[in-house]
């Protein structure tokens, strides 16, 4: 099945940039007061939206990345490579963001995906995952620090500038843990939960998620494809 979806058309569900001290040059992500509710009513009309919802779930992550000063510097051809390397994590970092404030977390519910029962052990690590997430409180800029070290990967082969990039994953690590001291002085261990909690992400392969969440969409068009496609717009 070949893909229709308009990127671009993202009245409901656009991206605003907000500096947020510290965290300015990584961005951190919120969305439009009225996505909230649009997001829900989508998700409740039929199956097919949980597909259309990843999508653009994933090209607002991609956006997000391209808005990072410190990754639109890199070579394209080192853009690329990270992209490659970890959308999963952070299509998966802002489908957690999208459920926390929900009730019900479709996304993350086998009942909701067709053909759900063929990956039914991986959507319950999933689930697993987006709780871990919940029960910690994962705030906004966490979330922006998490996407970083997610997206910053020195060890991925084949990049040009990887101490630049190590020196951002360094940056994103320290940025985290500076927030964290600031805003929870008390919790010591909430530095390393929110490490773990990232990690948990990665339990499941890119290739499962990508049959999970776009394989309807997409059909046999490769995902380095589509993230190409999402990075042009």
């Amino acid at each position: 099945m070949s893909s229709h979806f308009d990127y671009n058309n993202s009245s409901n569900y656009y991206l605003n940039v907000n500096p947020m001290g510290a965290l300015s040059s990584l961005s951190s992500v919120s969305y439009s007061g009225g996505a909230d509710q649009a997001f829900n009513a989508m998700l409740q009309c039929h199956s097919e939206s949980i597909y259309e919802t990843s999508a653009r779930l994933l090209f607002m992550a991609v956006k997000w990345a391209k808005n990072l000063p410190s990754f639109a510097n890199l070579t394209f051809r080192d853009q690329v490579i990270l992209l490659e390397e970890s959308w999963a994590e952070i299509f998966l970092l802002s489908a957690i963001q999208w459920c926390l404030p929900l009730e019900k977390s479709p996304l993350f519910s086998i009942a909701n995906i067709p053909d759900g029962t063929d990956h039914s052990s991986d959507i319950r690590v999933l689930n697993d995952a987006l709780n871990r997430f919940r029960n910690t409180g994962v705030d906004p800029a966490e979330f922006a620090c998490l996407k970083a070290l997610a997206l910053f990967k020195p060890e991925a082969r084949g990049l040009k500038d990887v101490n630049r990039i190590e020196h951002m994953q360094d940056q994103a690590q320290l940025m985290l843990l500076q927030h964290v001291k600031a805003h929870n002085p008390t919790n010591p261990t909430r530095f390393g939960k929110l490490l773990l909690s990232l990690l948990s992400l990665r339990i499941i392969s890119s290739d499962k998620i990508a049959d999970i969440y776009f394989q309807r969409t997409i059909g046999s068009t490769p995902m380095e494809k589509l993230l190409c496609d999402m990075f042009k717009c």
